[in-house]
């Protein structure tokens, strides 16, 4: 497949700043409500998509890899849908009681998936980008069952939750759409490494729609309530979230289980980093809305936590 220079620099450059466009998605979203009641119902579809483009990007040598990295992989899993899971839960037994949809949406993005942006922050600081994005894949697919397994055990408390709804529907949005695309690029793509990039971009823009779409429809909703108190609450409760989710996943890897720097990186962001995106989907798709917006606030501090992670390993390397 011959693709022009120009799309592929395009591409690229999507990706790059793609931490900074998803922000101003959100600053729109929230600037034209409007489209909220418009956009919202697309989100299911939109998640289908981006699960479908993400995983054209992966090969079969990079689903082998597990076979060669089992403890690191479990390691990863472990840490992803049990450490960071329990550890909301704890937080917002504390901070978040009151506020039983915030709460659960806390709760929620911490039992999403790692974000494919995983292997971009794992390549920047000099870890193991294979294992982030075999990381990646194997926790999206567990998270069609385990993320309503996780909701129903840790928020059951705090909101009303049709499980079994939850997983016929997730399996529609992610393990469908994961398995039509692995058979269309067997018979159609056959070169990653020049489409990779296209692919990356494009499931960027629908991450973007749907940051926007949830800026759109919470953030009028979360004014109009008045819930000033809740919103400083779940900052600080974010906050304590993100940086003891990094802090651990690196701290875990590296001087419990004693893996090497390269491996602990990648265990570092896979722990810390969450498919914000998706999040924001399930939340508008299955919770009340305002469950949405832990998403907003942890997506904002994941950049700047993966920033500074990023110099501190940099400056381990040198």
């Amino acid at each position: 497949m011959n693709i022009p220079n120009r799309v592929v620099k395009i591409a690229s450059k999507i990706n790059q700043l793609y931490r900074y466009l998803i922000l101003v998605s959100i600053a729109v979203g929230g600037l034209f409500p409007q489209f909220g009641p418009f956009l919202k119902p697309l989100v299911p579809y939109l998640t289908a998509i981006m699960v479908a483009i993400l995983t054209m990007t992966c090969t079969k040598e990079d689903l082998l890899r597990t076979i060669k990295e089992p403890s690191s992989i479990a390691l990863g899993l472990i840490l992803i849908f049990v450490l960071t899971p329990f550890l909301s839960y704890l937080i917002s037994f504390f901070f978040l009681r009151s506020y039983g949809e915030i709460a659960a949406g806390l709760m929620l993005v911490s039992s999403a998936p790692c974000a494919w942006a995983v292997g971009i922050w794992t390549g920047l600081a000099g870890g193991e980008v294979m294992l982030a994005l075999t990381l990646s894949v194997t926790s999206a697919a567990l998270s069609t069952v385990l993320i309503p397994f996780l909701m129903a055990l840790l928020a059951g408390a705090y909101v009303n939750l049709d499980v079994f709804g939850m997983l016929k529907d997730l399996a529609l949005m992610v393990i469908v759409p994961m398995i039509l695309a692995a058979i269309i690029k067997s018979k159609i793509v056959k070169e990653t490494k020049e489409t990779n990039p296209l692919f990356f971009a494009t499931s960027s823009v629908i991450a973007m729609i749907l940051g926007a779409t949830v800026a759109a429809v919470v953030l009028p909703l979360l004014w109009s309530q008045g819930t000033e108190i809740s919103l400083v609450s779940l900052i600080v409760a974010t906050a304590i979230q993100g940086v003891l989710s990094f802090a651990l996943g690196y701290t875990i890897p590296y001087f419990v289980f004693k893996r090497d720097l390269r491996r602990s990186i990648t265990l570092t962001y896979a722990t810390g980093s969450r498919n914000n995106a998706f999040a924001m989907a399930i939340a508008l798709s299955f919770f009340p809305v305002l469950s949405a917006l832990p998403s907003i606030i942890y997506l904002i501090l994941q950049v700047i936590v993966s920033s500074l992670m990023l110099r501190k390993f940099e400056k381990m390397r040198t």
